[in-house]
């Protein structure tokens, strides 16, 4: 489809049904470059009628302009979720604190092959095993949020298997050994990820030394350039400044620290 769908030109008894679902279920798409959002409330999609209503919405959106896909709650059917196969090209997918963790899995599942990046408020698995599953399906350009109600103890090791390019983990607590530990696996090569950009927001502040310990790392001083490859739609990155650091392969790596934040990048 290469126009958008003129939602608010539809008869007053025909918005109703869909103004009502609007509350749990972000969809924001594009028109004329500007955002315009629609939000379906999946916990009072309860009939077959109001189910079709959000399925007849989704199949008329403009899909090449879908900009971000938030999800909330828990809908009351199971069936809710497989409206969303309808997206065939999501730009943004946000797991919000509040989504059920069933209906986050089953829709990660659904929307990440269509998806260019995945931001998780929580952490819907219940176990590493789940989380590496989803990782190594993962999205361009990934950013998780540290779920501080999980049950299950995440380690940044879990993240070795990503297939994602770009990688964030936000307020997070690690410590420089978990750190050093995960650029040391980097350097030995366990896993041919195609990782390039690793950013931490740390909420604790660690000693760049101890992290940098047994890497070989280089110091330099001068302003470099970071582009991404094609397949990530991001500017590049202005770089003042780091440490080097090299695997036997040639594969070369830069470290920048600042106090709580740390942003690893992979040279091409």
């Amino acid at each position: 489809m290469t126009t958008p769908f003129p939602l608010l030109r539809l008869p007053r008894l025909a918005l109703i049904p869909i103004f009502k679902e609007m509350e749990l279920i972000d969809v924001a798409s594009q028109r004329n470059n500007e955002p315009v959002e629609l939000r379906f409330n999946t916990a009072t999609v309860s009939s077959d009628e109001t189910l079709k209503w959000l399925e007849r919405v989704l199949d008329v959106i403009d899909f090449d302009s879908i900009k971000e896909v938030n999800l909330h709650g828990s809908p009351r059917r199971d069936d809710v979720c497989e409206a969303l196969t309808a997206l065939k090209a999501v730009r943004g997918l946000c797991i919000r604190s509040n989504c059920r963790s069933r209906f986050a899995k089953k829709a990660l599942k659904i929307l990440t092959p269509v998806t260019s990046e995945t931001v998780m408020l929580k952490i819907p698995f219940k176990n590493r095993k789940e989380l590496e599953i989803y990782m190594k399906s993962s999205t361009k350009s990934l950013t998780i949020f540290a779920d501080r109600c999980s049950k299950f103890k995440y380690s940044i090791h879990a993240f070795l298997v990503s297939n994602s390019l770009r990688l964030k983990l936000e307020e997070w607590s690690l410590s420089a050994r978990s750190i050093n530990q995960f650029l040391t696996k980097w350097l030995q090569n366990e896993h041919n990820s195609p990782l390039e950009h690793l950013s931490i927001n740390n909420d604790k502040s660690v000693n760049i030394l101890h992290i940098l310990e047994g890497l070989d790392a280089v110091p330099f001083l001068e302003e470099r350039t970071f582009h991404y490859s094609a397949q990530l739609d991001t500017p590049p990155e202005t770089i003042y400044g780091g440490y080097d650091i090299r695997r036997m392969d040639g594969k070369k790596a830069t470290i920048t620290y600042d106090f709580y934040r740390l942003d690893f990048y992979v040279w091409p």
